[in-house]
């Protein structure tokens, strides 16, 4: 096909684009836990970008099928979605209690790899041998990352940490296949939105406003900037995905 290369292009320019947007996020949500906590903290990463994409999907006009939803596969397939996108957003904020945001990045590099994996053999997707190379070097520098934790056996504040972070990188390598597997029958940013508006409502509940109002104009930036780079995120992962 003669689109094949330009659309292989334009999938690695969004997956950095990624990169780069996820690499900022954990610094901002470590410098921003103590003043805003964890749940206040989600909220606003899952409020802000549902807005977004809401008008978003507006402005483009979409003409969106939501009738896939009534099958079962479908909705089994958006629960997993919403628990795995959850459920990472949960434990990383938990892990970055303990242990710092570099460290967050390396580990949290097993979304992913379990991504890309499950990629190849649930999707059938084609892996060449210098691709199993990069991936098995991927993982050997994980491990000397954390080679002191891994192959010692105190339990400490940082290993809690590690822990923490790990589940979040399963949890999240488990929400990206079950949205590949979903976006056959949904708009990739359809069933975010759902994500967003459900996650908002969820943890609505815990949210603390008075905390905002101690914020100065310097941490609101950072808020903003926080909560509209993790909704771009999703929208240029989406598109690599694609």
């Amino acid at each position: 096909m003669p689109h094949a290369p330009l659309r292989w292009q334009a999938g690695l320019l969004f997956s950095l684009l990624t990169a780069a947007q996820w690499g900022l996020v954990p610094v901002l949500l470590k410098a921003l836990q103590p003043l805003l906590g964890t749940y206040t903290l989600i909220w606003f990463r899952l409020i802000v970008p549902a807005i977004a994409v809401g008008i978003y999907l507006l402005i483009a006009r979409r003409e969106l099928a939501w009738r896939p939803l009534l099958e079962p596969r479908n909705l089994f397939l958006l629960a997993i979605v919403i628990g795995g996108f959850l459920g990472n957003y949960i434990f990383f904020m938990l892990g970055l209690q303990h242990i710092t945001p570099d460290a967050s990045q390396v580990i949290g590099q097993l979304g992913p790899l379990s991504l890309l994996v499950g990629g190849i053999f649930i999707f059938k997707e084609p892996f060449t041998p210098l691709q199993w190379l990069g991936l098995g070097t991927a993982i050997l520098g994980m491990g000397l990352f954390f080679h002191r934790s891994l192959f010692t056996l105190q339990i400490d504040s940082y290993a809690i940490g590690i822990l923490w972070i790990t589940l979040a990188g399963i949890l999240w390598g488990t929400f990206g296949l079950a949205h590949k597997a979903l976006s056959r029958v949904l708009h990739a940013q359809q069933s975010l939105l759902i994500v967003y508006v459900i996650g908002a409502l969820i943890f609505l509940p815990t949210t603390e406003f008075n905390r905002v109002h101690s914020l100065t104009t310097f941490e609101i930036a950072m808020l903003t900037w926080m909560s509209l780079s993790t909704a771009l995120a999703y929208v240029t992962l989406a598109s690599a995905m694609a």
